[in-house]
């Protein structure tokens, strides 16, 4: 039988006690016989009848339907913001400070063959001084040790580190906010500079019986980035940046101030606390963190960039383009997987049963 027949012939049945019922209240009954058989009548219509819902039936109902919807949401609604921790392996990294930044005397990297500055404001020192009123001078220093004693970068400071896949040079690509540094050069060498882009004001080519000082400053108003180019012999960390916005791309000084070229990561995880998992990123893989509050525990820059973060994010998604997935944990995922909340609900849900039932058996 269908459902609409038997659609049918319920509304058929219900028209037909409807119409007893109305036959059974107009007549008159004369003697006692009569009026008992009205009386099993009435009862056989009741009986006939469907059974009206009841208040506690419609409560119920209504309970089950407001927890599924309730369900619902919380499997489909992300978290606002969630707490992770990343580890990350990349060829470049760009992010912006959150808080003004300073190189702590113990991470500074060991001395290097050699360096290259761009796009700076002023540099001082008593083997050479300049200052560019159009913040393009520039500073190159060849064959001379380089050691980078100074390195700070204020707030919203926007800086790109990248490691160069052919010569492995370090460089840092600075804008948005000021700059400062110190070079601590010794040996025999020639050190170069110019107040303009493409013009010689400044050139040293002799041995030093000390080590001499440069420190340099750019303002950071530039369309293009200031450059610090140099390589570093060992491994060297950076420690303590606190940023609020994280990516991967190379600086592309070729169009000033247009946006990076996305590179992929090499490899990296990432743990999401609020719902007790970890995410592997593959090789070639692009992340994408949106609205982030993070500080950079550890930056190591070897062959490649080793990063570690930990913070939270409004947003996480990963994947290769078209094949995209959001991390972000959902409601849902973070109530599972934290068991003391289970507890709480599981015991308001029973503690609420209990005082119904209770409420049913003094009012019975």
């Amino acid at each position: 039988m269908n459902d609409d027949l038997k659609a049918q012939i319920v509304a058929a049945r219900s028209a037909e006690i409807a119409h007893a019922a109305e036959q059974l209240k107009n007549t008159i009954p004369t003697t006692p016989e009569e009026r008992l058989e009205r009386i099993k009548a009435y009862t056989a219509l009741l009986a006939a009848m469907p059974p009206a819902a009841t208040h506690e039936t419609r409560w119920a109902i209504a309970v089950a339907v407001c927890a599924a919807l309730i369900a619902g949401l919380l499997w489909v609604t992300p978290l606002s913001r969630t707490r992770v921790l990343m580890k990350i392996d990349a060829s470049a990294v760009e992010f912006t400070l959150a808080e003004a930044w300073a190189m702590a005397d113990a991470d500074a990297p060991a001395a290097s063959p050699g360096a290259r500055l761009d796009v700076l404001s002023e540099v001082s020192g008593s083997i050479l001084a300049l200052k560019s009123p159009g913040n393009d001078g520039w500073m190159r220093i060849d064959d001379y040790r380089v050691h980078p004693v100074e390195l700070s970068l204020q707030d919203n400071g926007h800086l790109v580190i990248q490691v160069g896949n052919r010569d492995g040079a370090v460089r840092f690509f600075s804008r948005g906010a000021e700059l400062k540094g110190a070079l601590e050069i010794d040996g025999r060498g020639t050190l170069s500079g110019g107040a303009a882009d493409g013009q010689t004001d400044h050139k040293y080519d002799r041995a030093l019986e000390d080590s001499e000082v440069l420190r340099f400053t750019a303002s950071g108003k530039n369309a293009v980035a200031t450059i610090l180019a140099f390589h570093t012999p060992s491994p060297w960390s950076l420690r303590g940046l606190s940023v609020n916005q994280l990516n991967f791309a190379w600086d592309e000084r070729a169009q000033p101030g247009g946006p990076g070229k996305r590179t992929p990561v090499i490899r990296g995880e990432i743990t999401l606390f609020d719902s007790s998992s970890t995410v592997t990123i593959g090789e070639g893989e692009r992340l994408s963190l949106d609205r982030l509050h993070a500080r950079i525990v550890d930056l190591q820059i070897d062959k490649q960039i080793h990063l570690n973060l930990e913070g939270d994010v409004g947003n996480i998604v990963v994947g290769s383009r078209g094949f995209e997935r959001r991390l972000t944990p959902t409601y849902l995922e973070y109530f599972r997987s934290h068991p003391s909340l289970s507890v709480f609900w599981s015991a308001a849900v029973f503690l609420g049963g209990s005082l119904w039932s209770a409420k049913r058996l003094l009012l019975s």
